[in-house]
Order: C-alpha cells, then sequence, then structure tokens
C-alpha cells in the first residue's frame, strides 16, 4: 500500500503565472511549483528573457518538454490568466520588501512604494475574497539585480557581520520557499510573510 501524501500534493495539478519569472525570485518560484507537480507560465516584459528561462527550466526538468507544464508569454498577455477557475484554490501573491517594514537611510521612495504593496495586498484580499492575497515582504536576496550594484560588496558584507540574524545572504531558493507557502495554505489571506533573514531584528 502507497504512503499517503497530502502536503506534498497541494500543487500537483494546479497551474501558476509568476510575473517576473525569468529570473532571480520569481525563476525558483517556477522550479518549485514544477518540482511540486504544478504547470507553471513565466511572464516577463523581455522576450528573449523570457525563452532563457524557458531553456534553462526544460534543461532542469526535461520530463517538462513536450507537455503543457511550462509555458512563457511576454506580461502584457498576463490578465487572461487570471481567471479563477470554478472550485478551485485561487490565491495571488504579491512581492514586497524589508524597506518597507524597516526605515533605510535615503530609501524614502522605495519605502513608500513596497509599504503601499502591503496595503493593496489586505485591500484585494478582502475585495477579492474568496481569492486569497497575500504578500512577501523579501529581504536582501543574492540575484542578478545586484551584479552592478557598486555598494554590493559592502551591504552583503554588513549582512554577514551583524546587519542579519543568520549571518548569511539570502539566495532565491530560500525565499521561493514562501511563495510556495502562500500558494498550498488554503487559509492564508491577507497576510505579509517575512523571509528576510532576520533583519528587522537586528
Amino acid at each position: 500500500m502507497a504512503d499517503q501524501c497530502k502536503y506534498l500534493s497541494k500543487l500537483q495539478g494546479s497551474k501558476v503565472l509568476v510575473l517576473g519569472g525569468s529570473a532571480g525570485v520569481g525563476l525558483a518560484v517556477a522550479e518549485a511549483v514544477i518540482e511540486h507537480g504544478g504547470s507553471v507560465a513565466i511572464a516577463s516584459h523581455n522576450p528573449e528573457r523570457v525563452e532563457n528561462a524557458l531553456r534553462s527550466l526544460e534543461s532542469a526538468y526535461p520530463s517538462t518538454i513536450g507537455t503543457s507544464r511550462v509555458s512563457g508569454f511576454v506580461a502584457k498577455h498576463a490578465p487572461q490568466y487570471l481567471l479563477k477557475a470554478d472550485g478551485q484554490d485561487c490565491s495571488i501573491t504579491l512581492s514586497s520588501s524589508v524597506s518597507a517594514q524597516k526605515p533605510l537611510p535615503g530609501w524614502s521612495p522605495i519605502a513608500a512604494m513596497r509599504s503601499a504593496v502591503l496595503g493593496l495586498g489586505m485591500s484585494l484580499a478582502y475585495d477579492l475574497r474568496p481569492i486569497r492575497v497575500n504578500v512577501i515582504a523579501v529581504g536582501p536576496v543574492d540575484t542578478g539585480l545586484w551584479a552592478n550594484h557598486v555598494r554590493k560588496e559592502k551591504i552583503f558584507d554588513k549582512l554577514k557581520n551583524g546587519k542579519s540574524a543568520t549571518g548569511r545572504i539570502a539566495v532565491p531558493s530560500d525565499v521561493a520557499e514562501a511563495y510556495i507557502y502562500c500558494m498550498k495554505d488554503a487559509n492564508c489571506t491577507g497576510s505579509v510573510v517575512n523571509t528576510n533573514g532576520g533583519v528587522l531584528l537586528m
């Protein structure tokens, strides 16, 4: 008799759209969805990056080749994928950052924008119910966005030496787990989920 599998199979057969899924955290979320048995569509404003990401996913998950489990398109076509299927759990997960919760020198405009996402998430959770809406508040993550940042090494050194409770810099696969949690927990809505290495504590 086979073991039950009621937790790992929660996303089995699900359909997930990842906006910004061609790199970084978005691509890691796409990988996690595939590994949990879901089908994923990735979207980006850059068609070339979408194609590169699709090749990467198909190389990492050969079983998706020739199936409908992986697809990609330019982000302007996304709205048609946001319709709720009758009888199925449907959720939206937005992305914000730790800058909405902890003041950083010179980051006021970014903090205002990220804080707006927190409010938007809670309001949408009410307005769109029973569709679930949650927000992931992300701390520093080592992605390509930092590649040309002139202060990258200085900022990362501070995080490793006292500014982060974990003493390490997150990678996209760390943060992807938070998105998977919000997709799987049918009781989670209107919530802000933090994944920031404990920088709010320091």
